[in-house]
């Protein structure tokens, strides 16, 4: 019983852990707010990578997070 108790608290871990996995950016200014930038949020990839580079063109650092 404990087997099968240990097995679901690790099966729904994961689930939640996957599903909270997202390809982001973070994207900082000095002078500005935080921006998060984040793949689910745009329909390809040229959509997500062009708001990045629209971003950096304004001045933003953008790095990789999850």
């Amino acid at each position: 019983m404990k087997t099968v108790q240990i097995s679901l608290i690790a099966l729904a871990l994961g689930g939640l852990s996957l599903a909270s996995c997202s390809k982001c950016q973070t994207c900082t200014d000095n002078d500005s707010p935080e921006v998060r930038i984040c793949r689910d949020d745009y329909d390809s990839d040229d959509e997500y990578n062009n708001a990045i580079d629209v971003t950096e063109a304004l001045g933003y650092d953008c790095s990789g997070s999850l």
